[in-house]
């Protein structure tokens, strides 16, 4: 299913960084714990994770016991900021298809797309890192009862082809 309005790779990684660090509740994160919590490449979240930082809405730490932290409480910080540290301001592009070709004249969607625009704003300045600290935190509970489980099965499958033998 295609949707008309979905977030760049690099805002999805920011956001989900952002409310990982959010979750840790202070406790930095290193750019390998975010990339396999999220199923990201380190790579991209890295380059991500800088852009967050020249923003100044993150800040790392190198060596033994560094990694990432938010430089504000996450209450503070809303969604719209975190978009627009990576994108850049969100305004407006004035034509649907990204090259526009009425010659000057107005564009029948240019009110609908002012609209959009405006909510979409409107609801990512709305909700904060804090927001989504419980979902964030039922996630990665889930996804860690997941990993227990599948060791448990790897371990019983090892058991069981070492009593064969």
């Amino acid at each position: 299913m295609s949707t008309l309005i979905r977030p760049s790779e690099a805002v999805n990684l920011a956001v989900h960084a952002c409310a990982l660090m959010a979750a840790a509740g202070g406790a930095a994160l290193t750019t390998s714990q975010m990339a396999g919590a999220i199923g990201a490449s380190e790579a991209h979240l890295s380059k991500v994770l800088q852009r967050l930082s020249h923003s100044r809405l993150v800040t790392g730490r190198r060596g033994p016991g560094g990694g990432f932290t938010l430089t504000e409480p996450p209450a503070a910080v809303s969604l719209l900021r975190v978009y627009e540290a990576v994108e850049g301001p969100l305004t407006g592009s004035g034509c649907l298809m990204g090259v526009p070709m009425c010659g000057g004249t107005p564009c029948p969607m240019s009110s609908l797309l002012g609209e959009v625009e405006a909510r979409i704003a409107e609801g990512l300045s709305d909700v904060t890192l804090a927001d989504l600290g419980p979902a964030v935190r039922r996630g990665l509970a889930k996804g860690a009862a997941r990993k227990r489980n599948q060791a448990r099965t790897r371990a019983r499958r090892i058991q069981n082809t070492t009593k064969g033998r």
